[in-house]
Order: structure tokens, then C-alpha cells, then sequence
């Protein structure tokens, strides 16, 4: 293969969605508290890589400081036997490793929670798992390794060899942390400079809304000033709450709401009789955390897409509702349809704004920073109309 093929071959390898996806995976497997991504075994199969690698330069460190000359550093048998006892212990302290953050993770809460604790109490957590990694894991694979557990539990002997575990576990606790604690900076940052990014955006296409809202205030004002001051009534409404959601990196069911029901209210006000809607969600979920403008934009493409262009309007329903540890976010419309709504000229969309066809992908790149694999969304057909599905973490406040 020439340098420019291969050179090719390599960078589609790494600009390909499976490759992306699991290099994410790695990143997400060497820092627990982001987000998942890919299947669940996909984690277990980075701790076997892991363990299998750590196991190769353990080997390599007992060969080179055992051999006595160079013939005996490369002795076949004696590579064997060094990397199959280290491969069997690392492989067990590994996996036991995984598995207690696979069992203790969701008895905190899951990640997010996790990652929200104070630092001292992730401190605490990301050294006390490895150190009971090690102290469970490493004489299981001693046994599996062939070795002799009793020589190991000898009364004169046992003092020492936990003491021994017990500084391997907690320098290897202090190291991961380490770690954990510079990746979860560093995708804090990346996370935050894309939703700057997306909210510039946003900013961009809100002005279009803006004056289109005010234009249809002015036409009103002559003829139906009530309706008018109905329409202005509900705009400062839905100005305030968008300006609540701009300010801040986190908010609330509630908060998000409170702007999706000024959103509808003005846009009944302008469709009259053609628009109808309804919220349910229950009391306790106002107060739980999400990030802001994840569900307008779900209710927008809904009436732009699916009841705007219809000629006798329709019917949009919001509902969330949580379900275990995940908040599940249904917007169902009875508008077009998304074969019809695709097939539709481009002529007959007249009150699109510009920008507004990007707000689901910004959306997707949205949940994919914050949340990985843990979030995903669907629209799909639901006649009469559109059905679109998200689904994120959400920890119960009770734990």
C-alpha cells in the first residue's frame, strides 16, 4: 500500500462514525463519570484491553529485572509464565474494578449524580473502589493464577501483604482520580463551549421569531387591538423565560415549561382555532434539573412543520413523565406527517425562519455532549401526525 492510500485509509478510519464512537467510549470508559457511550459491554471490553496491556508491562518489568543476561531476558518459557500469572491477576483486579462501578454507580445515583458530588466525596469514591478492586481482586487471581492462598493468609505474612495491597490500591486510587478529575474538567470545558456555541446560534435565528411577532402585533393593533395586547402579553412572557434559560447552563422542568407554554400560548393567539395543545407533566417533576432549550425546540418544529402548513391546523401534546432513573419527553402532533411534511415544496413554507431546519441536529450535538449514549431521540411517523421521543438521565432526587 503507498504512503498517500494508506495515509487515506487512516484518516477515514478515524473521521468514521463507528471509529468515533469508540474512541468516545475509551474516553468514557477512562473517566466514569462521562457519559456512556456505545453498549453496555463495550466498557467491560476496555477493562480487558486495559488489564491485558498493564499485564504485558508487568511482565516486561519482572523479565528485565529477574534475567540475569540477555538470553535469559528473551527465554520464551519464562515470558509465558511471568505474562499468564500477570495477565490473570490484572485481568481480576480489572473486572472486579468494573464491577463495582457498574454495582455502586446506580446505588449513587448514576453518574451525573456523581460527577455533581463535592469534590472530597468523588475523591473518596474514586480511591475506596480501586482499593477494594485490588483487595478483592488480587487474591482471586493469585488462586487463578495457580498460586498458594494460604502462604498468603500466613499469620506472619498477612499484615504485610494487605499493607502492601493496600498502598498499590490507594496510589492507584489517588492516580485514577487524578485523572477522572483532569478529564471531568476538560469535558466540562468542551461541553460548555458547545453549548456556547449552540446558544450563539440560537441567538442568531430568535431575532426572526422576534420580529415576525411584533409585525403581526402591528397588524393587530388596528383592528383587534384585545387580541393585540393578548399577543404582547404572552411575548413578554416568553421573553422573560427565554431570557431565564440564555443566562444559565442548568434549569428546571419547570422553568422550561413555563417558556414552552408562553411559546404556544403566542402562537395560538396567531393561528386562532387552527392550534390546540396540552401539557401534562407531573407537580414533583418541576423542580428537577434540565438543561434549557431542550424542549422548545421539540414543540417549534412540531407547528412549523407539522400544523402551520396544514390547513385546518391541529393538536400538539406535551407530556414528561420519569420513569426509573430516565425523564422520558413526548411531543405529539396531529399536523402533516413527516413523509408529507418532507414531500411538501419548499414554496409553502413561509413562516420558517431562517436557521430553524438546523435545530434538531443542535439539538442531537446537545445531548451528545452532555449525556453521550444516555440520551437519545426519535421523531418518527404517528399518524395522524409526528411523534418525537427524548429520553435522558435523570436521578431520583430521593437517593
Amino acid at each position: 500500500m503507498n504512503p498517500s492510500l494508506r495515509d487515506r485509509v487512516a484518516a477515514l478510519a478515524r473521521h468514521s462514525p463507528q471509529a468515533k464512537r469508540l474512541r468516545q467510549s475509551m474516553l468514557a470508559w477512562w473517566q466514569p463519570m462521562a457519559p456512556r457511550v456505545g453498549p453496555w459491554w463495550w466498557q467491560w471490553a476496555w477493562a480487558v484491553i486495559f488489564s491485558t496491556a498493564l499485564a504485558l508491562a508487568i511482565a516486561a518489568l519482572i523479565r528485565a529485572s529477574s534475567a540475569r543476561n540477555l538470553a535469559d531476558l528473551l527465554d520464551q518459557a519464562a515470558w509465558n509464565q511471568a505474562f499468564g500469572t500477570s495477565l490473570t491477576v490484572s485481568l481480576c483486579i480489572g473486572l472486579t474494578i468494573q464491577l463495582l462501578h457498574t454495582l455502586l454507580m446506580p446505588l449513587f445515583g448514576g453518574r451525573q449524580r456523581i460527577a455533581a458530588l463535592p469534590r472530597r466525596w468523588r475523591s473518596t469514591y474514586f480511591t475506596v473502589v480501586p482499593l477494594l478492586g485490588v483487595l478483592l481482586g488480587w487474591p482471586v487471581g493469585l488462586v487463578a493464577a495457580g498460586g498458594d492462598l494460604s502462604d498468603w493468609l500466613a499469620s506472619g505474612s498477612l499484615v504485610a501483604n494487605l499493607l502492601g495491597l493496600g498502598m498499590i490500591s490507594m496510589y492507584i486510587g489517588v492516580m485514577f482520580h487524578m485523572f477522572y478529575s483532569a478529564r471531568h474538567q476538560q469535558a466540562q470545558l468542551t461541553q460548555r463551549a458547545t453549548e456556547a456555541r449552540l446558544r450563539l446560534l440560537q441567538g442568531q435565528i430568535e431575532p426572526h421569531f422576534l420580529f415576525n411577532t411584533l409585525a403581526n402585533v402591528h397588524s393587530l393593533i388596528d383592528h383587534d387591538a384585545a387580541k393585540a395586547k393578548r399577543m404582547l402579553e404572552s411575548f413578554t412572557d416568553y421573553l422573560r423565560s427565554s431570557t431565564i434559560q440564555l443566562r444559565g447552563d442548568d434549569g428546571t422542568v419547570g422553568e422550561e415549561l413555563a417558556l414552552v407554554t408562553a411559546y404556544l400560548q403566542l402562537q395560538q393567539i396567531r393561528m386562532d382555532d387552527r392550534l390546540r395543545y396540552h401539557i401534562d407533566a407531573a407537580l414533583d417533576l418541576q423542580s428537577t434539573p434540565l438543561p434549557p432549550l431542550l424542549l422548545q425546540p421539540l414543540v417549534e418544529n412540531a407547528i412549523q412543520h407539522g400544523i402551520e402548513p396544514k390547513l385546518d391546523g391541529g393538536e400538539i401534546r406535551v407530556e414528561l413523565a420519569r420513569r426509573g432513573d430516565k425523564l422520558h419527553i413526548t411531543v405529539q402532533d396531529t399536523g402533516l406527517g413527516l413523509a408529507a411534511s418532507a414531500q411538501r415544496p419548499k414554496s409553502l413554507s413561509t413562516t420558517r425562519a431562517p436557521g430553524a431546519g438546523v435545530a434538531l441536529d443542535n439539538l442531537r450535538e446537545r445531548l451528545q455532549a452532555r449525556y453521550g449514549s444516555e440520551a437519545v431521540l426519535t421523531l418518527t411517523d404517528h399518524p395522524p401526525g409526528t411523534l418525537a421521543m427524548l429520553s435522558l438521565p435523570c436521578p431520583n432526587p430521593a437517593l
